[in-house]
This record gives C-alpha cells, structure tokens and sequence, in this order.
C-alpha cells in the first residue's frame, strides 16, 4: 500500500511539472484522505495548501477546471457548449498563458468541426 502512495505522490509531482495541475491535485487529494494521518498524506495536504496560496497555479487550477468543463460537455456530445467554453479559455487574457488554454486551443478546431 506504501508504495503504492509513493508512485502516485512522485505521479502528482511530475504532473506539476508539466503544469498539469488539475490532475496533480486530484492524485494529492486521493492521497491526503487515503493516507490521512501519515507522513503521505500530510504531506499531500502541505503541497494543496501551498498551491491553492499561489496565485499562478491557482490559476492553473482554474484553468484545468474549466477546460474539464470542455471536456465533460463534450463527452456530452453538446459540441456548441463545448466550443464555447473552449473559446472562451482560449480567448481570455487572464487565462492565455495557462497550459489548458494551450490545450484548449489544440482541441478547439476538432470540437469546431463536431457541431
């Protein structure tokens, strides 16, 4: 079970290097509630409290929550609401330098030609 934590505790941390935020976050939320009261999970809780006080990566966060959003509607097979999210995060200021807003923009022409 032990080593099992570690992989996805190392899984969490490349992740975040990859800006993959959102996914790091859910692997760290996994460990601090199953490994609650360990070295493991508290140091998963540590690594959500410093990230939830950046503000880059919280906007990373935000970002990967909005893109899932994409994602989940068009899993939905609801193309227009999609693209209009995906849009959306492409088209923002705020989220321009985030890496959904990167993956936003290479999934939004497949999404286009769905509708």
């Amino acid at each position: 079970m032990k080593s099992y934590g570690s992989s996805r505790f190392k899984e969490a941390k490349a992740l975040a290097k990859e800006r993959e935020y959102g996914y790091a976050m859910e692997i760290l939320d996994e460990l601090a509630v199953g490994f609650k009261d360990t070295k493991l999970g508290d140091n998963a809780k540590a690594i959500q409290k410093e990230w939830k006080s950046d503000k880059a990566i919280k906007l990373e966060l935000t970002a990967a929550s909005i893109l899932a959003k994409a994602a989940e509607l068009e899993d939905r097979k609801n193309y227009k609401g999609a693209y209009q999210v995906l849009l959306q995060l492409t088209k923002s200021k705020k989220y321009r330098d985030t890496k959904a807003a990167v993956d936003a923009k290479k999934r939004i022409g497949a999404v286009k030609q769905k509708m």
